[in-house]
């Protein structure tokens, strides 16, 4: 096309993909989109469907409706990267509720909290060593399995991490597979973590 689609046609054409793609837009998709002819007429556009409330602006190169899919947007966000800890725990139904509004997320990158318009990701950083205990779901997102949800919890907890559950006491470790977790555990050469973890068990 040599002419981009207006405001309205664009919002239509938005709203129409965003289910497929959990909400969640590169600069290269919402510019397949607008279809503008040039990257300038692309980003005036983005810039309209921002100031229009649309779209926001999660990161450099990465837009969001106002109700993304926050898991999607994690694994967009940090390719390596996978949901863990609390968030993980509730899925998995070792916990209450599964949190809506905040995701906790482990990746090999920096430690930092990613603001989307419907809730917060928060990253924490760990050695590549410990990468490892996850499933990728039919969404493309990477999750943790259970035993290592809760080893990273505690691992971040006793790191001075604050989580929406009480680490100690709110999860079910009766279900948890004591021979996978202890499994984990060896791959931790931190006696005193190893003995935390297997004295809350």
């Amino acid at each position: 096309m040599n002419k981009s689609l207006g405001l309205a046609a664009s919002v239509e054409r938005i709203m129409e993909f965003a289910p497929k793609v959990g909400g969640v837009f590169s600069v290269a998709d919402l510019s397949s989109i607008i279809a503008g002819g040039s990257n300038l007429n692309n980003q005036r556009m983005i810039g309209r469907l921002v100031r229009a409330g649309i779209v926001s602006r999660v990161m450099k190169g990465l837009y969001a409706t106002k109700s993304c899919d926050l898991w999607i947007l994690s694994a967009r966000a940090n390719e390596r990267s996978y949901v863990s800890m609390d968030s993980a725990l509730a899925r998995h139904g070792l916990t209450g509720s599964v949190p809506q509004r905040s995701l906790s997320v482990v990746c090999t990158g920096r430690k930092r909290t990613v603001k989307a318009p419907n809730g917060s990701i928060h990253y924490y950083s760990i050695a590549p060593k410990f990468f490892f205990g996850f499933a990728k779901l039919t969404s493309g997102v990477d999750i943790a399995d259970p035993e290592k949800a809760f080893i990273d919890l505690l691992y971040f907890y006793v790191k001075g991490g604050r989580f929406l559950i009480d680490p100690l006491k709110d999860v079910n470790t009766q279900k948890l597979d004591k021979k996978k977790l202890f499994a984990y555990l060896k791959r931790y050469k931190n006696p005193k973590f190893v003995t935390f973890v297997k004295g809350i068990l």
